[in-house]
């Protein structure tokens, strides 16, 4: 079952920075990271002995630090997906394009969980050769890579979550952008 556990800590983390960078400025992904990181390697160790989520087994298994690892990097993938998000801000699709293109870069750990290494090199690879396409053919070549990860019980959740927090975080830029601009 997967209960979103990596998703919640994350988007807890962003609303912590984002409440200090309201009350007192500054940069909410810098607080929500310095948050994340003052414990990070103790909740790694904890996984790496105990094993006892999937996110566990993964780092224990394969070195990916899922979301505890993504949060005290600084939220990069997340802020990546924001970026390729206001970069795809035209198309008719802008998500399915940003989560194509994380897919391409995320060591994601549900990936690794079902599908091991190979599993996560195999939906890497497809993810790459779909950016490559014209971007008017790349939605359509997605449903039908959705339709083989169903059938191979692959799941590019890490990815989806890292979309997600990468829409929350644009919202974030255009929302704090004009309250700065209202403030000044």
């Amino acid at each position: 079952m997967n209960t979103h556990k990596g998703m919640i800590y994350s988007m807890g983390l962003l609303l912590y920075g984002m409440g200090k960078a309201l009350s007192e400025g500054g940069d909410a992904v810098g607080y929500a990271s310095g948050l994340a990181g003052t414990d990070a390697e103790e909740r790694l160790d904890r996984a790496r002995s105990k094993r006892d989520t999937n996110g566990a087994k993964v780092f224990s298994d394969y070195g990916a630090r899922g979301a505890v690892g993504e949060a005290a990097d600084g939220f990069f993938h997340a802020c990546y997906c924001a970026d390729r998000l206001a970069a795809h801000r035209e198309a008719e699709n802008p998500g399915a394009l940003a989560l194509c293109d994380v897919m391409i870069v995320l060591n994601d750990t549900n990936l690794l969980h079902r599908g091991g290494e190979e599993g996560l090199a195999f939906v890497q690879r497809r993810a790459r050769a779909i950016s490559a396409l014209p971007e008017d053919e790349r939605v359509e070549a997605l449903v039908r890579l959705d339709a083989e990860l169903i059938d191979r019980n692959l799941s590019p959740g890490g990815a989806a979550d890292m979309l997600a927090l990468g829409y929350f975080l644009d919202a974030w830029r255009m929302l704090s952008r004009d309250l700065w601009e209202v403030r000044v």
